[in-house]
Formats: C-alpha cells, structure tokens, sequence
C-alpha cells in the first residue's frame, strides 16, 4: 500500500538515499554547478531543513520502503511600488526511486503539495526546472504547472 508521510529524524538515512538519485541526475545535467553527493552533507542538510517551520518534507512510502520524496517551503515577499505582496509554496527538491516513476508516486507527492498550499491558505506552488530536464518537464505540466518565467544565464 502506498502512502505519503511527514519525515521526521527517524527518516534521514532514508532522505539521504532518496536525494542521492536526483543529486546524480543534477551532477550529470550541470556538474559545474552541483557537487558529487557526501552522504554526511546531504544527511545535515536535511536534519537542518526538519528543524525549519517553514519547510516540510513528505515520504511517499509503499509497503513502508520510502519509494519518493518532496521538500516544501514556504516563499514569498511583501509588496512594494512593483508588486502586490505574495506568499507561495515552493517546491525546492522532489524525487521517485528509478522503479517507481511512472507509477503515480509523483502525482501523489503533487497532491501532497497541494494540500499542504490548502492547509496554510496558500494558492500557489511554484518550481524551477532544468531546461535540458525534459521528462520532469513533462511530468510537471500534467500535473497542471505552466511556465511563467525564465531565467537566462551568461557564462564568461
């Protein structure tokens, strides 16, 4: 059976294993950006982030071996004379184990997202993408998020 739960300090070892899938796939997308993955990092990262009140992590688990994962935080700025004051949830890291992909264990980490947005009276979640990252591209825009800024970059 496959279920979504809040990680807590009991699951760092499983967080740790689960990032290193998608930490590779950066490394391989922009290794002039993205370091090799150190399980130590990666494991005091994370033990930061479950401290944090406006981040919350979510376990998808089937049978009890956590098959995915999503890091949420809450975002946004107050207004000013450009904008009108906005909050969002972001979506800073979310990954599914190679075996798993395809099966709908993203989608339900989506809709975790979504009730969490619900649960703070948030109506907006927000992500980045690596341009050359097509499959999560793909996988994002079925699951309802459109494009609606891009950054560019000049490397000198």
């Amino acid at each position: 059976m496959i279920e979504i739960i809040i990680a807590n300090e009991k699951h760092l070892d499983s967080l740790v294993s689960l990032n290193i899938e998608v930490q590779n796939l950066h490394v391989r997308f922009e290794p002039q950006i993205f370091k090799e993955p150190d399980r130590d990092e990666i494991k005091a990262f994370f033990r930061e982030v479950l401290k944090d009140k406006n981040r919350e992590i979510f376990i998808c688990c089937d049978e009890q071996q956590p098959i995915g994962y999503i890091l949420l935080q809450i975002g946004g700025h107050e207004g000013h004379a450009f904008c009108y004051t906005q909050k969002w949830i972001y979506i800073d890291q979310i990954g599914v184990t190679k075996e798993f992909r395809g099966k709908g264990v993203g989608k339900k980490l989506i809709e975790a997202a979504r009730d969490y947005a619900r649960k703070h009276h948030i109506n907006r979640i927000m992500l980045d993408v690596w341009s050359v990252n097509e499959n999560a591209k793909a996988f994002f825009k079925k699951q309802g998020f459109n494009i609606f800024h891009e950054k560019m970059r000049l490397d000198i």
